[in-house]
């Protein structure tokens, strides 16, 4: 998969009329966003736990994380972020993109038109409370090409 950017808000802590936006790269393959702890710190953000990572190089580093307040394309939420290093790359990690109930295009359409993030294609968002049951499995996924979101046949 291709890599691109996507603008994000992140919410002064306790204020949500006053916000920082940050450029962060899309990382489905990340589970939580990070950003830059400057950024957090400015905004009223103090960490309230750490947890250890298996960054890109395939090292384990501990990190700080807290919750923040984040929007994006007109729709906000509260998600898990990790206190980056300075200088470091902000991510915009999959926790984020489910709380937000975005995915990005499939394959079909990032040939086409470049990766971009779509709404309601979260694995929450098309597994909705209605159709999860504990009587009922997921028998098999299929992806329409000209028309998404994917859906789920029941048996």
């Amino acid at each position: 998969m291709g890599t691109f950017t996507q603008k994000l808000k992140i919410f002064q802590a306790g204020d949500p009329a006053e916000f920082t936006e940050i450029e962060a790269l899309v990382d489905t393959g990340a589970f939580y966003t990070w950003g830059p702890r400057q950024t957090l710190e400015a905004l009223g953000y103090r960490p309230d736990g750490r947890r250890p990572f298996v960054i890109a190089m395939g090292q384990i580093v501990e990190r700080d994380v807290c919750e923040i307040r984040v929007a994006l394309n007109g729709d906000s939420c509260t998600t898990k972020c990790v206190f980056g290093d300075a200088g470091g790359t902000s991510l915009l990690g999959a926790y984020t993109l489910e709380g937000l109930a975005l995915g990005v295009q499939d394959e079909v359409f990032r040939r086409r038109r470049g990766a971009t993030l779509v709404p309601g294609q979260g694995m929450s968002t098309f597994m909705g409370a209605n159709w999860i049951r504990p009587d009922v499995q997921c028998r098999k996924w299929r992806t329409e090409v000209a028309g998404w979101p994917r859906s789920v046949r029941l048996r």
